[in-house]
């Protein structure tokens, strides 16, 4: 089982670099983290975008000349053309540069060229937590909006596929919830319980389902001891379904600016790893995605 993004990296340095299609490259941020893909022997990579822009952006960090530019000036052009060179093998890894989220989702999604596989995007990040010495998985926390019961199903289906790639099998899952009483007029712990109802009834889950939780009983036995909540997942919880965005991203940037928290992430669901990062995620959070997406990619047959 993969508990730290050090022992991933190890992991993806076992093998030759893959290669990273960056999307609108001339991005200084964004190409400090290639450069310490390429110097730590993760990940090459190609850049797509302006190349009057890309090269000095290049120079400023220490990228080589040598390096692989692809001249596309529009945003757009540049997206397609990145998930293109995905698409053909070229490169393994999508990477968003210095372009906003929906052209760069268009030019995933799109039906003819683009890296779709019929089923929901959506994110999935990974946080290194201290206290129990391995990693915890989230999701969604930065890509569907108000996912209805249906979609949330198959956001977990997206995470429990990912997490067997991290040796996870049987995974501990909490869908959260701010209570654990099933009450129409919170719809979250509705779905909830519909959610719990349909894994275990469904022979192809391989895990173990909770749900409406609260996040303090699925993180620590005491606090259900304390409640009286008869739980299976108190403190062993591996991946947590949020409600709605909000509660997601709040609480991911928390764990990130106020915990001081080591993480990474990326977006599931399509043909391979595709790596949407906040603009103000830094270098560190940055080089784990990238990490975390090389590792997935590999064991995933991607590579």
């Amino acid at each position: 089982m993969i508990r730290y993004f050090q022992q991933m990296e190890e992991e993806v340095k076992k093998h030759p670099p893959l290669t990273i299609a960056v999307a609108v490259a001339q991005d200084e941020e964004v190409l400090r983290s290639v450069k310490a893909a390429q110097d730590r022997g993760v990940a090459r990579a190609v850049l797509v975008g302006d190349e009057e822009r890309v090269r000095p952006a290049m120079e400023a960090v220490g990228l080589p000349s040598s390096l692989r530019v692809v001249h596309e000036t529009g945003d757009a052009e540049a997206c397609h053309k990145a998930v293109a060179l995905v698409r053909g093998g070229e490169a393994q890894v999508l990477f968003k540069g210095l372009v906003s989220t929906p052209p760069y989702l268009r030019a995933v999604l799109d039906k003819e060229s683009g890296l779709r596989t019929g089923r929901l995007l959506s994110t999935l990040h990974a946080f290194e937590i201290p206290r129990d010495g391995r990693l915890l998985f989230v999701t969604d926390t930065g890509l569907n909006i108000a996912p209805d019961v249906d979609e949330k199903e198959q956001i977990l289906w997206n995470a429990i596929d990912a997490l067997k790639l991290f040796g996870i099998d049987h995974p501990f899952i909490g869908i959260l919830a701010a209570q654990e009483m099933v009450t129409p007029k919170q719809p979250a712990t509705v779905d909830a319980a519909e959610l719990v109802r349909r894994f275990e009834a469904n022979p192809a889950f391989r895990g173990t389902i909770e749900g409406p939780v609260s996040l303090d009983v699925a993180v620590s036995a005491n606090a259900a001891k304390h409640k009286g909540i008869v739980s299976r997942i108190a403190g062993k919880t591996e991946v947590f379904l949020f409600p709605t965005i909000e509660a997601g991203n709040v609480w991911s940037k928390s764990m990130m600016h106020y915990a001081n928290i080591n993480a990474g992430g990326l977006i599931v669901g399509a043909t391979h790893p595709v790596i949407l990062m906040s603009r103000a995620d830094d270098a560190v959070v940055k080089m784990n995605s990238i990490v975390m997406a090389c590792y997935m990619a590999l064991k995933g047959g991607k590579a």
